[in-house]
């Protein structure tokens, strides 16, 4: 229970919240409108993510 109070703690701050919104919808992004084989649609989310 300490956990999820604790995650709950840190996704009430708005800086937090926006930016697991904005990877979240990065994504959805790269997984449905990318026109690509789902090997570079992972490739691009992981260098994507390990840049940020």
């Amino acid at each position: 229970m300490k956990i999820l109070k604790a995650v709950w703690n840190y996704l009430k701050d708005w800086r937090n919240l926006l930016t697991h919104g904005l990877i979240g919808v990065a994504i959805v992004v790269v997984a449905l409108v990318i026109p690509v084989a789902p090997i570079y649609r992972v490739g691009i989310l992981v260098s994507w993510l390990g840049s940020t």
